[in-house]
């Protein structure tokens, strides 16, 4: 599907599925909860790390993805000095604005009515 275009940045699509390196730009990405997946995540990829921040858990995944590409070892928990780490502070300050956007009803979306 195309990107609607209320949505900012540009999309890395191609270049993913052709398996072409991408560039160090930053690019954040949400995953909410389907069938596939029962969390809500955001998260960003800065140059070879990719940051995931579980909403509901609490729980962060950190990769150096030019080491680990298949994102099998968590580096969150072998990082103590982690708050300091600009992928953080990045991610961290993005879900913060995402969350006060959603908070405010100013995301401009339609969520679905549950019975």
């Amino acid at each position: 599907l195309g990107a609607e275009s209320r949505f900012m940045g540009t999309s890395h699509d191609h270049s993913l599925r052709e398996g072409k390196a991408l560039t160090s730009d930053e690019a954040f990405f949400e995953v909410l909860p389907d069938q596939n997946y029962n969390h809500h995540m955001v998260g960003l990829r800065m140059g070879d790390e990719k940051l995931i921040y579980h909403l509901n858990r609490g729980a962060i995944e950190h990769y150096k993805l030019s080491e680990d590409p298949k994102e099998r070892v968590n580096l969150y928990n072998a990082d103590h000095n982690y708050q300091d780490k600009p992928v953080y502070k990045k991610l961290m300050n993005y879900v913060e604005a995402h969350l006060n956007t959603l908070a405010k009803g100013e995301a401009r979306v339609s969520l679905p009515k549950f019975k």
